[in-house]
């Protein structure tokens, strides 16, 4: 399963972006500056900066964040625990005499471990050891065992435990003009002879939330004198003085809880904290549960791969979990782009849900279809937005705050330039279509009617609705076309020198319309009768919709040009960019829209893609469906057509996002595999190596992580679940032929795959669910519980 470490000696300011990527990757934390007045111990990364609480995230259980308005607001941090021998500073790590540090992320435990070694400014030596988790069983408790050793002195260590109000939202530079004080105090107080506790309240959505903390001595170490308590409007602690001998360790653990008004079955978010834990068990006892939850997840989480990559792609995997655990599945809880672990795009929700869901669907469906209820509690603010705009149906936000409207921003940055510039992200409308492509991949899956006739179904009829009445017909070319829109690429926002934002046709835009039209139809035509009847009635369907929905279905427009498809009309028009001038001038041109603009130019003016647009169809369907689509508008789109538009847009984007690489290799694996290895390679060290130069820390790429493992899972599996069937047409590539994992399908728990050399093996294991039926290139095999069958490919 393995393990990820980062080891030092002494204090080293060179090491810092190192230090604070691994911290960023291994605990769930983000980094935020000035908001404690003294570091603690553990926490402290280098000057000015300390690791703010975030619940290590390491299930998703206890909330490090929750959303208010349209942010992520980060809670107060239960982790301060700081100790000095008695007449000395606190320490500190940044401060001279850090001899050794070393922190261990096992992943298999889902636990945290530091070890550190100081020399104090009287020239004691002493030993660290700390071990923390949030508990993978009660979501509402976490852990923290700190065992202190005295290797050269004796005398009294003072130890603090505390409680820190004081967290703000600083942990991106950019945002920092920006008000990030979301906490206001709520009080503080103590319980008994070990729990402090302290509540605070958001700012704008006034959630209350409470923290408690117990902190007691292991072992026979009686404390020097009773406790004394340290009680500030923003700040609880406990502060211990503690006999030592050399030699001896002593062991300290501290117990946190973690309610807000928004938990169900409480009355007050103090006294629920302040009980459980006091009710909560010791340490070990808690740690042993933990570890046990943990093996069961990954039971179900794993993928069987060897090597480095296997090796990232389990971080992945743990880093998907932190985000979206079991726990979180009867939640009000959504995707947003950095997951729980930063404060980029400030919690925004974008699309990201469509690299992250397929993964989920096939080994913890129920956490898929909680995501899928959280939008659709935000379908009265998507129908709103539609309505608004001129339009039917439901039109989801591109940047979805927490009550579901718009929050994409108008004006923009560019840091090269120093320029503010219009935005106009939020005319990416193809979001909707990705809403209703989850719905339907959750529902192949799972079977699950009961969600597609209901809330599932609502949104796919009420997407459709949104692109029926998007669509406008074009006499002169017999075609619907819908206009002035941005696709998934993102730089191109405008044709050159146009007075109005948007593009017209956008291939992916169009196609995905069309998809989700056929397959609202579909759902209109499978619907038992009753239930057809009553959800038509009450959303207002008639049958002039249903035709509507029928001819757009058949008539959007797929531009295309030089026997490719076009991004969107008229790409083909625009001018061929100097890769190679720029590439040697600038040397990494991701962001290639931000230096043309510091130049005087725009993006909008060349055929240079900043991620996978067109491309993104093959992400989404096979060649074969995608075809069959293509067919149903009235264009042909053979193996060389698609090969053709795969090498044109490869040499034509820059890659601005971690996503395009994901895409990337998908799509290159089900073409031909040549460079596929390469951009998987990417894929996986976009956070681990931070690719980007600086975005790890604030906040990891959660679709790209997830869509490293789905590539694994479906891409080079070729696997679909459609027409009640596992479909598999394997394209492993040269240097990762052999690999399996287990999925939930259909009411199976544990349906193994497992490719090696040109075979695919099924295995159902032993239950009362019907046989699966399984299809390889065209070979059908129906496979029973307990059984294995292995066909060729």
């Amino acid at each position: 399963m393995g393990t990820w470490t980062l080891e030092y000696e002494g204090y080293d300011p060179a090491t810092e972006r190192l230090r604070e990527s691994l911290c960023a990757l291994g605990n769930g934390y983000f980094m935020t500056r000035g908001a404690a007045p003294e570091c603690t111990a553990g926490e402290h990364h280098y000057p000015g900066t300390y690791v703010a609480g975030c619940y290590d995230r390491l299930v998703s259980g206890v909330a490090g964040r929750v959303v208010e308005n349209e942010d992520l607001v980060n809670l107060p941090n239960w982790l301060p625990l700081r100790f000095r021998a008695a007449g000395t500073p606190w320490f500190t790590p940044d401060r001279p005499g850090l001899l050794e540090y070393r922190q261990v992320l096992d992943l298999r435990r889902g636990v945290l471990t530091r070890t550190l070694r100081y020399r104090d400014p009287r020239g004691h030596r002493t030993r660290v050891t700390q071990r923390r988790f949030v508990h993978a069983v009660d979501p509402h408790l976490a852990g923290l065992e700190t065992t202190i050793l005295a290797e050269d002195w004796s005398g009294r260590l003072e130890v603090e435990s505390a409680l820190d109000g004081t967290v703000t939202n600083a942990g991106v530079a950019r945002y920092r003009d920006l008000n990030g004080e979301h906490l206001r105090p709520a009080g503080t107080g103590s319980s008994g002879a070990d729990v402090v506790w302290l509540q605070a309240r958001t700012a704008t959505s006034c959630i209350l939330i409470a923290e408690a903390a117990r902190t007691r001595l292991t072992g026979d170490v009686v404390p020097e004198h009773s406790r004394e308590e340290v009680l500030r409007p923003r700040r609880v602690a406990h502060r211990l003085v503690i006999p030592v001998r050399q030699g001896q360790a002593v062991t300290i653990e501290k117990i946190a809880a973690l309610h807000t008004s928004r938990d169900f079955a409480i009355s007050s978010p103090v006294e629920a904290a302040v009980q459980r834990v006091q009710d909560a068990a010791g340490f070990q006892e808690l740690l042993d549960s933990h570890v046990l939850a943990w093996d069961h997840l990954w039971r179900r989480a794993d993928l069987r791969i060897g090597g480095e990559a296997g090796d990232v792609l389990r971080l992945h995997i743990f880093h998907v979990l932190q985000t979206l655990s079991p726990h979180t599945a009867d939640l009000d809880v959504g995707v947003p782009a950095r997951g729980l672990h930063g404060e980029a795009y400030r919690g925004h929700v974008f699309w990201d849900e469509l690299f992250v869901l397929p993964y989920l669907n096939l080994r913890f469906p129920e956490i898929s279809r909680g995501v899928l209820t959280y939008r659709w509690r935000r379908l009265p603010a998507a129908r709103r937005a539609a309505r608004q705009a001129g339009y039917a149906g439901a039109m989801y936000p591109w940047q979805s705050g927490s009550d579901g409207r718009e929050e994409s921003q108008e004006l923009h940055l560019n840091p090269l330039s120093g320029r503010w510039l219009p935005d106009h992200s939020r005319l990416q409308r193809h979001v909707g279509s990705a809403i209703a492509y989850n719905v339907w991949q959750y529902y192949q899956a799972t079977g699950d009617t009961a969600f597609l006739y209901t809330r599932g179904g609502e949104m796919l009829l009420e997407v459709a609705r949104f692109w029926a009445s998007a669509a406008r017909y074009d006499r002169a070319l017999d075609r619907y076309r819908i206009c002035g829109v941005v696709g998934p690429d993102e730089y191109h926002d405008a044709y050159p020198d146009a007075d109005r934002p948007g593009l017209d046709d956008n291939a992916y835009t169009n196609v995905t319309a069309a998809w989700t039209l056929c397959r609202a139809l579909d759902l209109a035509q499978s619907l038992p009768a009753p239930r057809r009847a009553e959800l038509f009635e009450r959303l207002g369907v008639r049958r002039e919709e249903l035709e509507r929905w029928e001819e757009v279905s058949r008539r959007l427009r797929v531009p295309f040009h030089r026997g490719v498809i076009s991004q969107f009309e008229g790409y083909g028009e625009l001018a061929e960019l100097d890769w190679d001038r720029y590439r040697a001038s600038y040397g990494d041109i991701r962001r290639l829209d931000r230096i043309l603009e510091a130049e005087g130019d725009t993006v909008n003016r060349y055929q240079a893609s900043k991620q996978a647009d067109v491309l993104m169809l093959g992400y989404l369907f096979s060649l074969d469906e995608l075809a069959a689509l293509f067919a149903r508008l009235g264009y042909r789109l053979d193996e060389d057509t698609w090969r053709r538009t795969v090498d044109y847009y490869m040499r034509r984007t820059s890659h601005g996002s971690t996503l395009s690489s994901v895409v990337h290799a998908w799509v290159l694996a089900r073409t031909r595999g040549a460079g596929a290895w390469r951009y998987f390679r990417e894929a996986l060290a976009s956070d681990i190596a931070d690719i980007q130069g600086g975005t790890t820390p604030e906040g990891v790429h959660l679709g790209a992580m997830a869509g490293t493992i789905d590539l694994v899972q479906r891409g080079l599996t070729g696997l679909e679940t459609r027409e009640d069937a596992l479909w598999l047409d394997p394209a492993p590539l040269r240097e990762l032929r052999d690999f399996g994992f287990d999925l939930r399908y259909r009411g199976h728990w544990g349906v193994g795959l497992h490719i090696i050399d040109g075979r695919v093996r099924v295995s159902l294991p032993d239950s009362e669910a019907a046989p699966v039926r399984v299809v390889v290139k065209g070979q059908v095999a129906v496979v029973g519980p307990g059984q294995v069958v292995e066909l060729p490919y």
